[in-house]
This record gives structure tokens, sequence and C-alpha cells, in this order.
């Protein structure tokens, strides 16, 4: 096959997305050099090389930023280092590699730097291995939970139920047992929500009580 003619492992506008603590995350363009460079070592198949090469990019693109931040787990010190840990998630037919690259600032405490680093295996929960292939798991943007997650309609952004933006009229319409998904009230006592019958069986060891209580008194009411 002519060389020419080979498609090319990684399009020339790789994109990572930088995810830090609590903050919504940031998609920035992967430089042409270090695109070349992971070229190479895609070549090489070389996953190892690939992330290092991301993560020296991902150090020096934040330097900037590291320079007016504080630290992700004190809140008060000036940052003095960023920890990075580097994950990719295949784009079309596998050809493109998009990157995850969480982060958090850390200050010159020992414990702050122990603590991020633990955070960040923490966030590799928005990278998994599936199928062979390194996939993203729906994580809110916010926290970084994958607990009971909602695809928020116009960001096509992950929320957890805590951190979604919903109206209070909305969030009222949440239901009782998985906080996921609108739902209906019970037939009961017409109070309590909930969006299916398995959330209404799992619920009903707590919620039995009061749904008879409220039954009851409305009973009492009629008479």
């Amino acid at each position: 096959m002519d060389s020419s003619s080979a498609t090319s492992p990684m399009s020339t506008s790789v994109k990572a997305m930088f995810h830090r603590p609590h903050h919504d995350p940031v998609m920035r363009v992967v430089s042409p050099l270090v695109v070349t460079r992971l070229e190479d070592a895609t070549t090489r198949n070389d996953h190892d090389a690939r992330c290092h090469i991301i993560a020296a990019w991902a150090e020096e693109a934040l330097a900037e930023e590291k320079a007016t931040a504080s630290c992700d787990i004190c809140k008060t010190r000036p940052a003095i280092g960023v920890y990075t840990d580097v994950t990719y998630v295949t784009g079309h037919r596998s050809i493109e590699i998009n990157w995850v690259v969480p982060y958090a600032y850390t200050c010159d405490q020992k414990q702050c730097q122990r603590d991020a680093h633990e955070m960040l295996l923490q966030l590799r929960v928005l990278a998994k291995k599936a199928n062979g292939q390194h996939k993203i798991v729906n994580a809110c943007i916010v926290c970084m939970s994958t607990d009971k997650v909602f695809t928020h309609k116009a960001t096509g952004a992950f929320y957890c139920a805590e951190h979604v933006p919903l109206s209070p009229e909305e969030k009222a319409r949440l239901c009782t047992m998985c906080r996921t998904a609108f739902g209906r009230k019970c037939a009961g006592c017409g109070t309590t929500i909930y969006c299916t019958r398995e959330c209404q069986k799992a619920h009903w060891p707590t919620h039995k009580l009061e749904c008879q209580a409220v039954q009851h008194t409305r009973d009492i009411v009629k008479q």
C-alpha cells in the first residue's frame, strides 16, 4: 500500500477535556507538535508514552492558570504544583483520540499533595476500560460522582441529583427513591413521587407508615 494513501491514526485537531474538581470542564485543542508526537507513539502502540506526552503538555498548558490558582485541597494556600491523571476515549472509528485530563492544584503541604493524589485516583471514574476500549463513564461535571447522574438536555453535560441545574418546581417532581428521573405521585398518599414501580417497591418499607398515615388522616377528614 502506498504510504501516502494510508490513513493517519489521528486527526490534526485532537482535543483534551480538562476536569478540575468542583469546576466545569474545559475543552482544549492539543498543539500540532504534540499531535505529531502522539502519532509517533500510536505507530509504536505505546499507550504509556502517549499518556506521558499528554501529561507533560497538560502541565505546560496549565502553568499560566496555576500562577493565580489556590490549592484545591485546603482552598487557602497558593498552588505550587499540579497533579494530573491522563486517560483517553477513542473517537469516531478509533481514528481520532480525545483525551480526558483530571487535574488538581496543590500547595507546599505534604498532606494536601497526598489528598490530591487520592482525589485523582477517585476521578478515574471518568474513564474505564470496557470491551478493550477506554470509554467515558457518565459523571457529574461538578463533583465527579457517578451515582444517579442526569444528562442536562440544554448542554448535554452530566450532573448528579445534588448539582443538576433544575428549577425548584422540577426538583419537586424528581423520584423520591432514585432522584434521577421525573415521576408521578403515589396513588395512596398523593405526595411522594416515583418514576417506576421498581422504585416504588424499593422505597415501600420506608414509605409504608407515612403513606398509611396520610390515607388515614384523609379518611378522617372525609368523615
